[in-house]
């Protein structure tokens, strides 16, 4: 069951949590965005473990995290934040999650681990806190049942050009040979119809090693709408355009990354439901104010990639795995369903 943009504190938060007890879940995963704003621990403290860990279900919330499992994406509002002194508490992302540390290991200030900004006392706090986590956790991978899944830091300080992480998505796929199911999930969406966040596209670069490496699903967060695409393949042109922003205009905001996508539009979900590349869904409408509503009811602003666009309601994913049949719903925190598909395999 995934869906992003969680802890945000809002009245859409709780009820969606409650819907996701009530759907009954093995496993909930989040695409980043677990906590707003800074992913500190006291944020943790009032918008994330009073309703995730309610006593009793309602729509305050439920006690989901007493019996499920969850598994998380680190998003933005999560580990971009890396001042420990001016946030002395941030970075809960690397003290609170037990997952596993099986993702490539690289040092501060490589292609994959940005540097601490703190004194020596508040630096060595935090390590301490973090433990074996840091910096590790953030890219990592798992089995369950007879799905293998994939978890990737997108943050834009992550230069997803660099050919070790890549080769690490690519063995890390190509591992999971039993697997029936292969989904990944990830903050950052690559393709993305909403105004909102448009040109963050770095992740488009992963597109070919998904497709090498069997991917049926990814799942992102980040942009707080839902959204589908149809299957598709992609061939990126070269490494794109590297985005700078901030108000020294320093700060790396992602990549705008142009190239060729062939779409499978007579994949359905219901007669024909096999298809052909990989299917991209962002599921960020699980509490944040939402984006982009003046698009629910425009398909013509949509990208010719994007089959479905719900922006006009909160919303969480359900995918019920049974076998060689994955089906998927997307529900509001009363039950409605504003979108479903199912893919099978022979």
């Amino acid at each position: 069951m995934p869906s992003g943009t969680i802890g945000a504190g809002t009245d859409e938060q709780k009820p969606l949590a409650h819907r996701a007890f009530l759907e009954k879940p093995d496993l909930i995963v989040v695409p980043g965005d677990i906590v707003y704003e800074h992913g500190l621990v006291s944020e943790y403290d009032v918008t994330f473990w009073p309703i995730y860990n309610a006593d009793q279900p309602s729509d305050a919330g439920a006690p989901l995290m007493r019996s499920i499992p969850f598994a998380v994406a680190p998003g933005n509002h999560d580990t971009d934040s890396r001042n420990l002194d001016t946030y002395p508490d941030a970075l809960a992302y690397y003290m609170f999650w037990d997952q596993p540390l099986n993702g490539p290991l690289g040092p501060e200030g490589s292609a994959a681990v940005p540097m601490l900004i703190g004194s020596e006392t508040n630096k060595n706090a935090f390590l301490q806190a973090a433990g074996e986590a840091y910096p590790r956790r953030t890219n990592y991978s798992f089995n369950y049942g007879n799905a293998h899944w994939v978890v990737i830091d997108s943050n834009p300080y992550v230069d997803w050009t660099n050919k070790e992480l890549t080769d690490w998505v690519a063995a890390d796929l190509a591992s999971a040979k039993d697997a029936i199911w292969r989904f990944v999930i990830f903050h950052h969406p690559g393709f993305n119809s909403a105004r909102e966040h448009y040109e963050q596209q770095h992740m488009r670069l992963l597109s070919p090693v998904f497709e090498k490496g069997e991917v049926d699903i990814v799942f992102n967060g980040h942009v707080h709408n839902y959204q589908r695409s149809y299957p598709l393949t992609f061939v990126p042109d070269r490494a794109g355009t590297l985005l700078m922003g901030g108000r020294d205009n320093k700060v790396v905001r992602g990549r705008v990354v142009n190239g060729k996508w062939m779409l499978d539009k007579t994949f359905d979900g219901k007669n024909n439901t096999k298809p052909r590349g990989v299917i991209y869904i962002v599921t960020g409408a699980g509490g944040q104010k939402l984006y982009n509503p003046e698009q629910n009811d425009d398909p013509d602003s949509w990208q010719k990639f994007t089959d479905k666009f719900v922006s006009n309601t909160h919303s969480l994913t359900v995918a019920d795995v049974d076998g060689k049949t994955v089906t998927v719903r997307q529900v509001t925190a009363d039950g409605k369903e504003v979108d479903s598909f199912r893919i099978t395999k022979q």
